[in-house]
């Protein structure tokens, strides 16, 4: 009787082993679901994903659309493509679309690439994305992109196939190919009515342009679309633009990432067309900018970035002397030594709707010079809301808050 109890008992032991084994299996299978090839990593607030390589660097790469770490865990979305730098065998990749970026060097060096079909669901691809991919020359680009980072193609056999002037990636305007043959005095008033973005350092460096139309319907100016272009007089901002991007200080290869506007030294007036839907003036917009003399920003800036009308670089001045805010100004944000350096202005008012002002804001500000501030009564208050905003500065301060 014992004897038959051990075998039952032992064969019930090997049944749920090898069941327990079969549904270990089938968890791990749905948690894999081809992903054990790549890396992820939790991004937008833990309600994400970022994909890398891992293994998968070599053929044909399918990137996931969804990822659990675990049986435990739910599915989450691939929203990013991280880093496949280097992975010089892998000749094509699909983009699931799910995928709204495609990160900074994502492929860069992806020497056998040869196409890639990038899905409606992307808006930004950052900069280097492709950067010496040799032998990409198909790439297929959607009208959902906005952004496009600096170099994104360049060193790319797409890009070199094209000819020298214009050169449009979907519906974004990526680069003035052949910057060094533009002739002087060069007037582009050209650019395709369906453009909706002027990509990162898109004309930097042109410095035989002296004057383009931006179309309407151009919503963002990217960080160094102008950088250098030391010819250009005047520019005029079409009401579609919400966003001037600015350069960030070091990018993430560590090469500086300059304002849409720096150095651009012979620049003299900026007008905002009528009804403008500016939201943001970039870091390090107008640094640089030593002919400019006067600006009016539209009410509906809410942010203005660090060093935005500053000289950068100490031992230069801005010639600068009035800025004015629209009447009806939303500004909430001033950034750090937004306006440092601004000798040559005689005052500035700056709106009750600013909440937030960084350090060193008008830093070499001098006491022939005067600061009228609407949103507070005192100082105290002012410097309650405002950490060091008055550090380096000279200027003599009226608070006319209620």
């Amino acid at each position: 009787m014992k004897t038959k109890l051990s075998l039952v008992c032992g064969f019930l032991a090997v049944m749920f082993s090898l069941s327990f084994g079969a549904c270990s299996a089938a968890a791990q299978g749905q948690r894999l679901t081809g992903t054990d090839a790549f890396s992820f990593r939790v991004i937008n607030g833990g309600t994400a994903y970022s994909v890398s390589k891992s293994t998968a660097t070599e053929g044909t790469v399918n990137i996931p659309a969804y990822y659990r770490p675990n049986a435990d865990s739910d599915y989450l979305p691939v929203r990013e493509i991280g880093s496949f730098i280097g992975c010089i065998n892998i000749i094509k990749i699909t983009i699931p679309a799910s995928v709204t970026s495609i990160s900074y060097s994502a492929f860069l060096g992806c020497t056998s690439l040869a196409s890639i079909t990038i899905p409606a669901s992307v808006t930004s691809i950052g900069h280097s994305a492709f950067q010496r991919c040799t032998s990409l020359a198909n790439i297929t680009i959607p009208a959902s992109v906005t952004h496009i980072g600096k170099e994104a193609f360049e060193g790319t056999a797409w890009l070199n196939s094209q000819s020298d002037g214009l050169v449009y990636a979907g519906k974004v305007l990526y680069i003035y190919k052949g910057k060094e043959k533009m002739p002087a005095n060069t007037v582009i008033n050209n650019i395709r009515d369906d453009t909706i973005a002027i990509a990162d350092r898109a004309f930097s460096s042109c410095t035989n342009l002296t004057s383009i139309t931006i179309p309407a319907g151009v919503k963002s100016i990217g960080g160094g679309a102008f950088y250098n272009c030391t010819s250009l007089t005047s520019i005029t901002i079409p009401a579609s633009v919400t966003h001037i991007g600015g350069g960030s200080g070091y990018d993430d290869d560590n090469n500086y990432d300059y304002g849409s506007f720096y150095g651009c030294t012979s620049l003299e007036t900026v007008t905002f067309a009528a009804g403008s839907q500016l939201k943001t003036i970039g870091d390090y917009t107008f640094s640089g900018c030593t002919s400019l003399t006067s600006i009016t920003i539209p009410a509906s800036v809410t942010h203005i970035g660090q060093q935005a009308f500053s000289p950068y670089f100490s031992g230069t001045r801005t010639s600068l002397k009035t800025v004015n805010f629209a009447e009806g100004s939303q500004l909430e944000y001033i950034g750090f030594k937004a306006f440092s350096g601004c000798t040559s202005l005689t005052s500035i008012t700056i709106p009750a709707s600013v909440t937030k002002i960084g350090e060193f804001a008008f830093m070499r500000w001098t006491p022939s010079q005067t600061i009228n501030i609407l949103g507070h009564a005192s100082q105290a208050a002012a410097d309650a809301a405002w950490i060091d905003w008055r550090n380096y500065c000279n200027a003599k301060i009226v608070y006319q808050g209620e």
